[in-house]
This record gives C-alpha cells, structure tokens and sequence, in this order.
C-alpha cells in the first residue's frame, strides 16, 4: 500500500522523490516530515486499497476503544471497570457506586449499578468483607456493608442479614421456618453446636441427654436405669 508522502527537499520534480510514511504516522500534503499519530488516535491499515491510497490524518480510536500512546496502528480494547468514548486517550473509570464487568464499553450509561453485598470503587467491584453484608445496590464504600448480629458469621459478598448464620458454639433461637432477623444464643448444655449455621432446628443432642421436643432449648439428663 502507498502511504502519505513527505520531503524536506525542495524543487522536487514529482512525488516519487517523497519519502513514505511509517505505520503509525501521518503527513499531510506539503509536509517536510511525517508526524505521529497523536494520543487516542491510529494509522489504521487498511487492506484492499489501491497501490496508490493515501492517509493525510489519523483516524480517532472508536468508542469501546482507546489508544495510550502515540504512532499506533491499532486501537486497544478499553478494559474491565472502564468505558471509553471516541478519541479516548485512556479508560475512564465507571462513576461512584457503578461497575463495569465487561471490556468495550463505550459510554457511562454502560456502566451497571454496584451489587447487592458489594460496593464499587473506580469501576471494580469489591465484595463485602467477612460477617458482614450489605442489601442495596450502587453503593461506592464500604461503610455501606453492615455487621452480622451478634454471634453470627458470613462469607465475604453476603446481600442479606439472613445469610449471616450464628457461629461454632451457638445456634439461632428462632422458631419460625423463614425468621427475618437473626438471633444468636450459646449452645444450651446438653446439645451440640460443633458447627456454623446450627439453629433450633438442628440441635443435636449429646449423649445421656433428652430433648422435650424439636423447638425445645431445655435438655435434661437421660434417666438410668438403677441395676439389681
């Protein structure tokens, strides 16, 4: 492919006496050198033209696109967390409280609102720490992830109190097949809580120990049998 020319030189017969830009640079007519092609912009290479096409400017990187430095051919995917408008020099960062998951985003309104059991900071998301949660989406710290009750644990990104679960050595009072708060007490005498998540429900009992019935927390020494 014949690119722009240029010539410092001066009387030139024809153009045959200028010299061919570079990949990744331009030169308008009249140039006496060729220029790089400036940030956010490229040389495209352009495949089928005639010997004879020629490129007097650089073409602005599309939108999802970007380029960080000078004399490019190509543009480059703008990344993760990121969006990028025509010409972008560099990756923007999604607003506060938003998230960019995909790569080739081409304006803020691509941008989604943080999840639930998250928050959002330069486009990323970053999970709610360990026995927290957090249930509102679009939110840009992490003051916004609240404490498990007391007692309780949970995994990092939990979106609701319900995913907290009381800790070895508790178990959750609650009666009701789907409680809305979680209450934690230490595992009564007689029952074993060797585990998280324990709950009336699921309290088992030790050995030479009775239950009076499935919502009981009272446990009593089973009765022996006196030998003869």
């Amino acid at each position: 492919m014949r690119r722009c020319t240029h010539s410092d030189a001066t009387n030139n017969p024809s153009a045959v006496e200028c010299s061919l830009t570079e990949s990744g640079f331009y030169a308008p007519t009249g140039s006496k050198r060729q220029t790089a092609c400036p940030l956010g912009s490229y040389d495209p290479i352009l495949k089928g033209e005639p010997d004879n096409a020629t490129l007097e400017q650089c073409e602005l990187c599309p939108a999802g696109k970007y380029a960080g430095e000078t004399n490019q051919t190509e543009c480059t995917v703008c990344t993760v967390g990121n969006w990028c408008s025509e010409g972008s020099s560099a990756p923007t960062p999604c607003g506060a409280g938003r998230v960019g998951m995909l790569e080739g985003l081409s304006s803020a309104d691509q941008c989604e609102p943080c999840y639930a059991g998250s928050w959002c900071s330069a486009g990323m998301n970053i999970k709610c720490p360990k026995d927290t949660y957090g249930e509102k989406t679009g939110q840009a710290n992490q003051g916004a992830c609240q404490a498990c009750p007391e007692f309780s644990e949970s995994q990092p990104g939990s979106s609701s109190e319900m995913m907290c679960v009381c800790r070895k050595g508790y178990y959750s009072i609650n009666d009701e097949p789907e409680p809305e708060v979680v209450l934690c007490a230490k595992c009564p005498t007689g029952a074993l809580c060797d585990t998280s998540g324990s709950t009336i429900f699921t309290l088992q009992v030790l050995p030479g120990h009775f239950r009076y019935s499935n919502l009981s927390a009272e446990y009593a020494n089973a009765p022996t049998t006196a030998k003869t």
